[in-house]
C-alpha cells in the first residue's frame, strides 16, 4: 500500500496495462462497478446497470478511451452490459485483475462480450478490477509482475529469524511468496573454556578454518571480547567452505587463502592437501558449532595435523506453532521448502512431530549436498540441490525446479 497511489493505477500498471498511452488511449474514466448504495460486494439490490447511469458518458467518443471499474465483481455482467449500450465494441479487449500488486495476482484477459462469463467459469471472486480498452493489448508486451520465474509459489524459509532476510529478499525478487518458520536460533557455547584458549594462543597455529558465516561471526565477536583484534592473526591463513562463508571474512578486511570448488568439508580437505602438500605437523583451528560433522578434522588428524574444534557457538530450536503449517501443506498452499543447513532439517522435522511427515505436494530444495544427504536420511526426498552451496545457488535451484531444469534433484 503506497499513500495516494490508486488502485485503479497500480492495479493495471502490476498487469502490464498503462491507463493512458499515446496514440491508443487518451482520456481515463475511473468509476465504482456497483451502486454506492449496496452495502458490500455481495449485496443482492443493485441498479439496473450496476453503474449509475449518471457513471458514463451517454456514447463512446472516440474509441480511444479506458475504462477501470473498481469494485464491480458481483455486478460484471450489469456492467459489461452498460457499456456495450454506450458504444464499446463487443470485441473490445477487457481485463479482469484479482488481489493486483500481491503475489496472488491473477489477470484475465477477453473480449468485452466474453469477459464476464470466463471470469465465471474461472470462478475469479473479489477483490476485482476491471480495465477496458485498447490499452489492454499492451499487456503482452509490457506484463512484468507475473512472469517472474517463481511467481504464485510461496516458498518456506527455515533460517533462523535474524538470518532469514537474504534469502526471503532473493525469493521474493524471482516472484516467489516467502513463508518464514525459523526452525534453528544461534546461541553462545555452553563454556566459552575451548575458544578462549584457541584465541588466546592464535599466533601459534598455521591455519584457522571457517565452516559457515556464523563461525566466522561468533569467533570474532568473540576475539574482540578478549581485548583483541584482527593483528593477532597475523601470519595464520585463512580457509573458508563455501562463498557465502568466505565473503563474511571478507567483509572484516582479510584476505581468505583457501575456498575449495566442492563447497563441503571433503572438497575443502583435497583443497587443503593440494596447497599445501603434506599437512603433517600443520596446527589448524577450527572455531565451529557444538554439533557439527567430525569428517574434516578426523582426516586431518589422519593426514598428521594438529586440530584444535572449539565451540563457537550453539544451535538450538526455537519453540514455534505448527498446526497452521501443517494445514498449509495439506491445502497445498506450500509449494516448495528450502533448507540451508543440516541443523534445519533436523530441527524442522522434530518441530512438526517427527516421524512420517504429510507435506502435501510440497518440493524440497537444499543449499548443498550435506544438507541433502541430511534430509534424505530423515525420510524427506529432494527435489533441488544448489550447485554452488549458497544463497543465490539455491535460489537458482529452484528457478530450475520450476521450469524443469537440469538442477532437479
Amino acid at each position: 500500500m503506497v499513500p495516494g497511489i490508486t488502485s485503479a493505477l497500480a492495479v493495471p500498471a502490476y498487469a502490464g496495462i498503462p491507463s493512458t498511452h499515446r496514440g491508443v488511449a487518451t482520456s481515463l474514466l475511473v468509476a465504482l462497478g456497483r451502486d454506492e448504495a449496496e452495502s458490500d460486494e455481495s449485496a443482492g439490490a443493485a441498479t439496473d446497470d450496476g453503474l449509475e447511469a449518471s457513471t458514463l458518458p451517454a456514447s463512446r467518443a472516440s474509441g480511444r478511451e479506458t475504462v477501470v471499474l473498481l469494485m464491480g465483481r458481483s455486478n460484471l455482467a450489469r456492467n459489461v452490459e452498460a457499456l456495450l449500450a454506450r458504444g464499446f465494441a463487443a470485441d473490445t479487449p477487457a481485463a479482469l485483475i484479482r488481489w493486483g500488486t500481491t503475489p496472488e495476482q491473477e489477470t484475465l484477459v477477453a473480449p468485452l462480450e466474453r469477459i464476464a462469463a470466463e471470469a465465471d467459469a474461472r470462478g475469479m471472486t473479489a477483490p476485482v478490477v476491471l480495465v477496458v480498452g485498447e490499452v489492454v493489448r499492451l499487456r503482452e508486451r509490457l506484463k512484468w509482475w507475473d512472469t517472474r520465474p517463481l511467481f504464485g509459489h510461496r516458498v518456506l524459509v527455515t533460517r533462523a529469524r535474524d538470518q532469514a532476510a537474504d534469502l526471503v529478499q532473493a525469493l521474493e525478487a524471482q516472484g516467489a511468496t516467502p513463508v518464514t518458520f525459523p526452525t534453528i536460533e544461534i546461541g553462545p557455547p555452553e563454556s566459552f573454556d575451548a575458544l578462549d584458549r584457541a584465541i588466546d594462543g592464535i599466533g601459534e597455529f598455521d591455519w584457522a578454518i571457517f565452516t559457515s558465516a556464523n563461525a566466522v561471526r561468533c569467533f570474532f565477536e568473540r576475539l574482540e571480547s578478549r581485548g583483541r583484534d584482527l593483528r593477532d592473526l597475523k601470519g595464520v591463513r585463512i580457509a573458508a567452505i563455501g562463498s557465502s562463508t568466505a565473503q563474511a571474512v571478507r567483509e572484516l578486511r582479510i584476505r581468505v587463502d583457501l575456498v575449495p570448488d566442492e563447497y563441503r568439508a571433503e572438497g575443502l580437505l583435497e583443497a587443503f592437501r593440494a596447497t599445501n602438500g603434506s599437512v603433517e605437523g600443520l596446527r589448524v583451528v577450527i572455531p565451529r558449532a557444538a554439533i557439527a560433522r567430525d569428517l574434516l578434522p578426523r582426516e586431518l588428524e589422519k593426514a598428521g595435523a594438529h586440530v584444535t574444534s572449539a565451540e563457537a557457538y550453539r544451535t538450538r530450536r526455537p519453540q514455534v506453532p505448527v498446526e497452521s503449517l501443517l494445514a498449509d501443506f495439506r491445502a497445498g498452499r506450500i509449494h516448495y521448502l528450502t533448507f540451508t543447513s543440516s541443523s534445519t532439517v533436523r530441527n524442522f522435522v522434530e518441530a512438526m512431530g517427527g516421524g512420517a511427515l504429510d507435506l502435501g505436494q510440497a518440493r524440497i530444495a537444499c543449499i548443498g549436498p550435506v544438507t541433502a544427504d541430511t534430509a534424505r536420511e530423515v525420510g524427506l526426498p529432494v527435489h533441488a540441490v544448489a550447485a554452488e552451496s549458497t544463497i543465490a545457488g539455491l535460489v537458482e535451484a529452484l528457478v530450475a525446479d520450476v521450469g524443469g531444469g537440469e538442477a532437479s534433484d
